[in-house]
C-alpha cells in the first residue's frame, strides 16, 4: 500500500498541524475513524480562538505553538476565508479544490498556487518541504 501525503510528509520530518474552523468533537472523531490522528503534532480548532477565519488568529496560534517562523511555514486550504487567514498570518498557501472556479477563488484571495487534490499536489509540496 502507497504512503499518503501527510505519511509522506510525516516521514520526511515535516511537522504538520490540523488548523480547521471546525469544532474539536468531529474533527477528533474524523480523525480517529480514519487513523490520521497521528498525522499531526497538534489539532487547532475554531474553538481555540476568539475570531474565525478570515481572521489571522487561528494561524498565529499554529505558529505560536509550532515555534515556527511564518516564512518557514506552508498552509493548505481549500476556502478563500481560509487562504485569507493564512496570507494574513504570513503564510504562503497552497489552494486545493477539484472545482477550477473555486481554484481561481483560491488564488484571488492569495493563494501561491493551487492543485485540484493533495495527490496532484505532491511533488509540489515535496518541493518545497523536503
Amino acid at each position: 500500500m502507497r504512503p499518503s501525503v501527510l505519511e509522506r510528509l510525516r516521514a520526511a520530518g515535516q511537522p504538520l498541524f490540523l488548523v480547521t474552523a471546525s469544532e474539536r468533537g468531529p474533527v477528533t472523531a474524523f480523525l480517529e475513524r480514519w487513523g490520521l490522528g497521528a498525522c499531526f503534532q497538534a489539532v487547532i480548532c475554531g474553538e481555540d480562538v476568539l475570531r474565525g477565519k478570515p481572521a489571522p488568529d487561528i494561524y498565529r496560534l499554529a505558529l505560536d505553538r509550532s515555534g515556527a517562523a511564518p516564512q518557514t511555514a506552508l498552509a493548505v486550504e481549500d476556502s478563500p476565508n481560509g487562504v485569507r487567514a493564512a496570507v494574513a498570518a504570513g503564510l504562503r498557501v497552497l489552494g486545493v479544490t477539484p472545482d477550477p472556479g473555486l481554484r481561481e477563488a483560491l488564488t484571488a484571495a492569495g493563494a501561491w498556487t493551487t492543485s485540484p487534490d493533495l495527490g496532484h499536489a505532491l511533488e509540489t509540496l515535496e518541493t518545497v518541504l523536503c
